[in-house]
C-alpha cells in the first residue's frame, strides 16, 4: 500500500477536494434568514460600537440611521466605528477568528452576519468607517470578487493616525445594485413598519439608554415593556450563573428572571429571551419555553398557553463576556435548544411561571363569578352586587395597580399576588333554558298579572313560575 502522505499535494490522486466556493456564501448561506433578520444584524453592530464606546451606559447622542428604496439601502451610525486593524483581520472574515480578540458583552460573534446581509441585500456595497484614530472604505463589486481566486478584500483608501472627535466616529454602508426580492422588501411600507416594530422591540434596552434610531426618517420609540409591581403585587426575581464551554477555560453565563403580570394582553404576553440585551425570542407562548401543554404536566410544564394567561410576562436575561457562550442561534432568532445553559435555565423558567399561573387560573375564576361564562350557563353578577363587591376585587387591585418598566423592577424571590376568595363572593347565577307552547307561556303570563303579551318578558314568566314554585315549598316545609 502505497504511503498517502508522501503523496500529498494539490495534484495528488488520493486528494479530495474539499475548499469551499465563493457561490455558496453568496447564494447559499443568505437563504438561512429573511431580510428584515439580516438588516437588524447590521444594527446589531451598530449597538456593539455603542457598546464598546459606552459599556452599558449612557447612549445618548449616539444615532442609528437606515434608510432604503427600491434602488438602494444605506445604514450610518456615529457608535465609535470600526478599528482598521479589525476589518484587515477579522471583520470580513467568513466565519469568526478564534485569535480574534474578545469583544466582551457584544451581540456579534458568528462572523456572518454583515457578509451574508450584504450579499442578502445586492450586488456592490460600500463600507466606511471612522474610529479616534483611522479611517478607512471599502469598495466591493460582487460579482467581480466572485471572479477572483483569491477571496480577500481590498481597502480602497486608508488613513492612519488620526485625530478626531468621537462625535465625528461612525460606520456608513451603503448596498445597491439590489438583488429582485431585495427590491421588492424595500419597496413595501408594510416590510418598513415590520423592520421598524422588530427594532423597536430586539433593541428596546439600547433605546431605553438614550440611542436614537430611524427608520426612513422615523425615530422609533422602545417597545414598553413592563411588570406590575406595588403594595399588593410583587413580581418573582431570581439570578443564577452556569458554566458554558470549554471544561478547562469555562465562561460565566449570568441569568436573571423575572415573572409577574401586566396589563391583559394576549399579543405581548409570553416569554422574552434577552441575550447580552438582545431580544432573540418572543413574546414565546410555545413549548420552547414553558408551555408544554396539557397531559405532560407530570413532567414539569406549564399548560398549553390560553388567553386566561393574558397577563402573564416572563423575561429571561442571558449576559456573558464571552458571546459563544450564550445559547441563542447563529440568526439571533431563537434559543440553541440543545444547550446546557439553556435546558438548566428553562427548568428555572418553569418553576418561575407555575405560581403566576395558579394565581391568574383562580383570577379567571373570579372574573367568571362577575361577569358570568354564557358556555357554562353563568350568568355573573347583578350590577349591583359588582358596585357592592368591586372594591375587594383582585381584578381591580390589578387595574389600578403600578405598572414599571422592566429595567426598574425590584421584584422577590417569591411571586405575590392579591389574595382571592372566592367563597366571599355571591353564588353563582346560571341561566335555566326549556321551551314550551306559547299559548301556554301566554297563558301562566296572565295568571301572573301580566294583560298582554308584551308587558312580561319570556324570562320573567320563567323567573316568576321559579321563585311561585320555591315560596310554595317553604310554606309546605
Amino acid at each position: 500500500m502505497p504511503d498517502i502522505s508522501a503523496t500529498a499535494g494539490s495534484d495528488s490522486p488520493y486528494v479530495v477536494k474539499a475548499a469551499p466556493t465563493k457561490n455558496f456564501f453568496v447564494s447559499m448561506l443568505v437563504r438561512d434568514i429573511e431580510l428584515l433578520d439580516a438588516v437588524i444584524d447590521l444594527l446589531d453592530n451598530s449597538v456593539d460600537g455603542a457598546r464598546r464606546t459606552r459599556g452599558n451606559g449612557d447612549y445618548i447622542g449616539l444615532e442609528v440611521r437606515i434608510t432604503f428604496d427600491g434602488d438602494s439601502f444605506k445604514i450610518e451610525d456615529n457608535c465609535g466605528g470600526m478599528p482598521i486593524d479589525v476589518a484587515r483581520h477579522y471583520a470580513f472574515r467568513f466565519g469568526r477568528d478564534e485569535a480574534r480578540p474578545l469583544d466582551v458583552n457584544s451581540i456579534g460573534q458568528f462572523g456572518v452576519g454583515m457578509k451574508r446581509t450584504l450579499f442578502k441585500l445586492g450586488r456592490h456595497f460600500v463600507v466606511e468607517s471612522r474610529t479616534v484614530q483611522d479611517s478607512f472604505r471599502l469598495d466591493v463589486d460582487v460579482e467581480e470578487w466572485q471572479r477572483q481566486q483569491d477571496w480577500d478584500f481590498q481597502l480602497a483608501s486608508v488613513a492612519e493616525n488620526e485625530s478626531r472627535p468621537e462625535a465625528e466616529t461612525g460606520t456608513t454602508i451603503v448596498v445597491d445594485r439590489l438583488n429582485s426580492t431585495s427590491q421588492t422588501d424595500l419597496k413595501e411600507a408594510s416590510w418598513r413598519k415590520r423592520l421598524s416594530y422588530e427594532a423597536r422591540l430586539k433593541h428596546r434596552r439600547a433605546l431605553d439608554r438614550g440611542m436614537r434610531i430611524y427608520v426612513n426618517g422615523e425615530a422609533l420609540e422602545p417597545m414598553p415593556l413592563d411588570l406590575i409591581e406595588d403594595e399588593h403585587v410583587s413580581p418573582y426575581r431570581h439570578e443564577q450563573e452556569f458554566q458554558a464551554g470549554d471544561p478547562d477555560n469555562p465562561s460565566t453565563v449570568k441569568l436573571t428572571l423575572l415573572a409577574g403580570v401586566s396589563i391583559s394582553d394576549s399579543g405581548a404576553a409570553g416569554w422574552y429571551v434577552f441575550c447580552n440585551d438582545r431580544l432573540v425570542l418572543g413574546p414565546d407562548k410555545t413549548s420552547i419555553t414553558v408551555w408544554i401543554g396539557a397531559g405532560r404536566q407530570a413532567r414539569g410544564g406549564i399548560p398549553a398557553y390560553h388567553d386566561q394567561y393574558s397577563r402573564f410576562r416572563g423575561y429571561a436575561f442571558f449576559e456573558a463576556e464571552n458571546p459563544a457562550a450564550l445559547p441563542w442561534t447563529t440568526t439571533k432568532t431563537g434559543v440553541d435548544t440543545d444547550s446546557p445553559v439553556w435546558r438548566s435555565a428553562r427548568q428555572s423558567m418553569i418553576l418561575a411561571t407555575r405560581p403566576v399561573i395558579d394565581f391568574l387560573n383562580v383570577l379567571d375564576k373570579e372574573k367568571t363569578a362577575v361577569r358570568g361564562d354564557a358556555r357554562a350557563g353563568h350568568s355573573g353578577m347583578l350590577e349591583t352586587e359588582e358596585e357592592e363587591f368591586r372594591a375587594a376585587l383582585a381584578e381591580t387591585r390589578l387595574q389600578e395597580s403600578r405598572r414599571v418598566s422592566i429595567d426598574r423592577v425590584v421584584g422577590s424571590a417569591r411571586f405575590t399576588s392579591p389574595q382571592i376568595d372566592l367563597s366571599a363572593l355571591p353564588q353563582p347565577k346560571v341561566w335555566i333554558r326549556y321551551s314550551r307552547d306559547a299559548d301556554e307561556v301566554n297563558r301562566v303570563r296572565r295568571l301572573l298579572g301580566g294583560r298582554n303579551e308584551r308587558e312580561l318578558s319570556n324570562g320573567e314568566v320563567g323567573s316568576r313560575t321559579f321563585d311561585y314554585y320555591l315560596s310554595n315549598e317553604d310554606e309546605e316545609a
